[in-house]
């Protein structure tokens, strides 16, 4: 039990026996004060009344205690004020707060000295036990002395002195000294005005306008008012400047703000003001906008406008912002529309011949920027008559994104062709079909092919396709007509079409070699010294050759014939132009767009292109292929894919995709894998349709498909499984990994697999992934099997000649090692099933028959001794070709190069020595010595 007047615990209790207590000395209340959590510290506006200046915590002990006077003061960084208008205020809270004493000016600086010690004030108050609350409150003004400023200080003070004498406890009737024997300081507070912020709004830029522009934004600010009291906005300022002459440039001129429009003023003039009644809370922003209506006259000069916002604060300051500079506004006399290749076009693909790839073919990115503007018509070309055949009909689509949704536009185009250029499509738009670039906006267009059936036309297997915007027509307040400003080779008015980038021309090296040019003509003669590729972008300086871009009229190449081009005449907004004095043409320079003269293979707006085939090859890793932890084995099965032919819907025939050979990569890691095979899964096992692959490299094996029962073909609309078995062993930790590892992006013999659509050979597989793998390397953590350390051996040599005694042109040795050699450790280009590999002279695999002994050796890979007599010495020109199974290499010799091809005697063979430095196996194992004797004849 603890008494709420002295704060001292009792012990209490029932059926206590006699206890002894200590002697309890009731003493008098005692006092503290001190600063409230919540007294004001920041900013007092000034000239505010009755403003909170101080606030304080009082906490009573023991008993009520009645203080009689209450001494306030204050210092400040205004030496002579005295605060008008102070007054105490009493409570246990906020809502409860009474006043005590009357209300008086507050004085400065208490002591027991000076005749300024701040204000005593008779309060007369009962504080009752527990916590109650002072405010002090005044007026932020000076009732006398130097008035208050921005920027000055106020700290007030509770003071305080250990001779005061000026409360009484009510019960003991101590005295007591309130609030206690030193001053009790609140914080400082700083004296605050409204102020007034003004900044250009930064998200309206720089502007170029058309003209005439007509209620033109011109301007946006953003005002911002201070966190001491609102604002009452009074007076808009505005002046112009720039280049040109507001006065005559510049006319029916208002602002804008907040939810109100100035009057309008009729001329520009230089200066111009408002008279407004805008009130702004504290802390709170409002835009302000710059209308007016903008002349041919100011042509491409600028105006600028320069904004003051001035008005009072709700103390009654003057307050105002600062001269604040906004946009430049610059007129034009017509929009910008940037013509660019989509970065978002789409990449080289295979395409099914009578199919619609939604991808599309081609992508054009457009930007305008001054105003909004409209495309009226838009053509674009085939790369050559021969691809024009196997595109049936052009969708046109836009949309505001380039991975957005595309809508049509006007309707789909079927090609037009004379036979003699490439053929060609051409949207003509009017009214609201017309393709709207809102202004400082992009729009996205895409081009999409159907292309012709190979029922309609199986011609059309491996025709490559590829689409280039020709011409675009476009208008907003005019026509728009790409051209340059200047002396220089830069389109940057108008329609700016860019190539890789650039709007840039370049000097292409080549000139005309014409005599006359006449609006009609279609075609020039050139000198043929730069190849240009359909889609090019040019301009001939026809009429002075000053090496400006300037207003020429813009062509894009149709067709390079050499010494002919054919042009596309009077392209983006540009006029076809006719000369006819021979001096002015005949020599002039052709330039290209693009940046730069042979470092990109484009100079216009041109798409990849598009292989269109019967059907098209997919591979995937087959959901049973093995992965992780196994074991060693004899023809285990390592790996396994499905290979899959898309539909061909528009042709009733059936259409396959058949394999030529598919490459097997192997990644070993302390293990070994050897004699690689490959079955059609329904076949599995079975000899009769087994595929033996050859080593490529240590680590690739090229698997040529056998055709029995056309087990290479899959079927369109059909998928056939793969498996692909091997020898294998692992040391402790061992690990192979499989895969088909280049599936490629375009068509080269580099890539992991061969195919055909029956027409067209392929060297890619065209799907999102460009390789398939197994899900996790084979592994063991245990030792299996035998890991390979045996080199390969020849187990048989076979002659092929005529039994003439002489080793001659179109003889043969054929080879034969007991497992597959590593083709590159022979030659870099030999591969299992390829074509012969010429041997250069002294190179691994070159034949050289040595005097006096007769031992024929193949550089770096065997001798033996075929002529027991004594031969002159020979040398050869010869080729190697290796089979399948990279097994049976075959030397056949296509010149005797020195000495002579007759042996000295009957041919005599003996033991094969194996050379062992050189040739390896697929697991890196150099040749072993090899224990046999040719046959056949010399």
């Amino acid at each position: 039990l603890v008494d709420s007047q002295y704060n001292v615990a009792f012990l209490t209790g029932t059926g206590l026996s006699s206890l002894s207590g200590n002697e309890q000395t009731v003493i008098g209340g005692t006092v503290t004060v001190q600063k409230a959590t919540d007294s004001p510290s920041s900013t007092v506006v000034l000239n505010a009344t009755d403003a909170v200046l101080a606030k304080y915590k009082v906490t009573i002990y023991g008993e009520q205690v009645k203080a009689d006077t209450l001494t306030v003061d204050f210092t400040s960084s205004d030496a002579t004020a005295v605060i008008r208008n102070g007054r105490i205020l009493v409570g246990a809270d906020t809502a409860s707060m009474q006043q005590v004493g009357s209300t008086t000016n507050i004085d400065r600086d208490a002591d027991t000295t000076a005749t300024d010690a701040g204000t005593a004030y008779n309060i007369n108050y009962s504080f009752p036990v527990g916590v109650s609350y002072i405010e002090v409150r005044g007026d932020v003004y000076a009732a006398s002395g130097t008035a208050f400023a921005n920027g000055h200080t106020i700290q007030m003070s509770l003071y305080g002195n250990a001779a005061l004498n000026n409360a009484t406890g009510k019960v003991s009737g101590d005295t007591i000294d309130f609030p206690g024997t030193s001053n009790v300081a609140a914080n400082t507070l700083t004296v605050g005005v409204g102020t007034l912020t003004l900044a250009k709004d930064q998200t309206y830029g720089n502007q170029t306008v058309v003209l005439p522009g007509t209620a033109t934004e011109i301007g946006q600010f953003v005002l911002t008012s201070g966190t001491n009291e609102s604002i009452n906005a009074d007076t808009l300022t505005l002046t112009l400047t720039g280049t040109g002459t507001p006065a005559t440039d510049v006319t029916n001129l208002y602002v804008t703000y907040g939810s109100n429009t100035s009057s309008i003023k009729p001329m520009g003039a230089a200066s111009q003001s408002w008279s407004v009644s805008e009130s702004i809370a504290a802390n709170a922003t409002m835009t302000f906008k710059v209308y007016a209506d903008l002349g041919t006259t100011l042509s491409t000069n600028t105006v600028i406008p320069t904004l003051t916002v001035s008005g009072t604060s709700n103390s009654g300051s003057a307050v105002s912002t600062a001269a604040v500079v906004g946009q430049t506004i610059t007129g034009a006399s017509s929009g910008v529309l940037t013509v660019s290749l989509d970065s978002g076009t789409p990449t080289s693909a295979q395409v099914v011949a009578g199919s619609t790839d939604p991808a599309g073919s081609l992508k054009v990115k457009l930007a305008g920027t001054n105003e909004d503007q409209y495309v009226k018509s838009l053509t674009v070309h085939v790369n050559s008559v021969a691809n024009s055949a196997a595109i049936a009909s052009l969708n046109l689509s836009s949309s505001s994104t380039s991975t957005g949704t595309y809508t049509t536009v006007g309707s789909d185009q079927t090609l037009a062709s004379d036979g003699t250029i490439p053929g060609y499509a051409t949207w003509t738009l009017t009214g609201a079909s017309r393709i709207a670039v809102a202004k400082n906006g992009s729009v996205y267009l895409k081009v999409t092919p159907t292309y012709v059936s190979t029922g309609q036309n199986s011609a059309v297997s491996g025709k490559t396709p590829i689409l280039a915007l020709t011409d675009l027509q476009a208008e907003g307040t005019a026509v728009l007509v790409a051209a340059g400003a200047g002396s220089d080779l830069i389109a940057s008015t108008g329609i700016v079409p860019k190539a890789n980038s650039s709007s840039t021309f370049v000097a292409s090296g080549d000139t005309v070699n014409d005599a006359t040019v006449d609006t009609a003509d279609t075609t020039f003669t050139v000198t043929g010294n730069t190849a240009f590729t359909p889609g090019d972008i040019i301009f001939v300086d026809l009429a002075d050759d000053d090496g400006f871009f300037g207003s020429e009229e813009l062509m894009v190449v149709l067709l390079d014939s050499g010494t002919t081009l054919t042009v596309q005449r009077g392209a983006f907004g540009t006029t076809a132009v006719s000369h006819a004095t021979a001096s002015l043409i005949n020599g002039n320079t052709i330039y290209r767009l693009s940046g730069a003269v042979g470092t990109y293979t484009n100079a216009g707006i041109i798409g990849n292109p598009m292989t269109v085939l019967g059907t098209k090859l997919s591979l995937a890793l087959a959901g049973n292929s093995p992965s992780g932890a196994t074991s060693a084995g004899t023809s285990k099965i390592v790996f396994s894919f499905v290979a899959s032919a898309a539909n061909n819907s528009a042709d009733v025939a059936t259409n396959t995709a058949t394999l030529t050979y598919v490459d097997i990569t192997t990644t070993e890691s302390s293990a070994s894998i050897s004699n690689l095979i490959l079955y059609p899964s329904d076949y599995d096992t079975n000899a009769t349709y087994v595929t033996t692959c050859g080593a490529l490299t240590a680590s690739k094996w090229r698997c040529t498909m056998s055709t029995v029962a056309n087990t290479n073909q899959i079927d369109e609309n059909s998928s056939r499984t793969y498996v692909v078995r091997g020898d294998t062993a692992y040391s402790a930790n061992g690990s192979i990994d499989i895969s088909i590892a280049a599936l490629g992006t375009s068509s080269t013999s580099t890539n992991s697999v061969y195919w055909t659509d029956g027409t067209t050979a392929q060297y890619w597989v065209n799907q999102s992934s460009t390789y398939i793998q197994n899900a996790s390397p084979l592994s063991s953590t245990v030792a299996f099997g035998t890991v390979d350390a045996t080199g390969p051996s020849i187990a048989s040599m076979v002659f092929g000649g005529t039994a003439d005694n002489a080793l001659d042109v179109a003889d043969t040795i054929v080879v034969t090692w007991s497992e597959p050699i590593d083709p590159t450790t022979i030659a870099a280009t030999l591969v299992p099933g390829g074509s012969a590999v010429a041997i250069t002279d002294g190179a691994t695999g070159d034949l050289v028959v040595a005097v006096t002994t007769g031992v024929l050796t193949a550089t770096n890979i065997f001798t033996t001794d075929i002529d027991a007599g004594d031969p002159g010495a020979a040398t050869y020109a010869n080729t190697v070709t290796l089979d399948a199974t990279g097994k049976i290499l075959t030397f056949t010799i296509t010149a005797v190069s020195t000495g002579s091809a007759a042996l000295a005697g009957a041919e005599t063979f003996t033991d094969v020595t194996g050379l062992t430095t050189t040739v390896k196996d697929a697991n890196a194992i150099v040749q072993a010595d090899s224990a046999v004797t040719p046959t056949g004849n010399i």
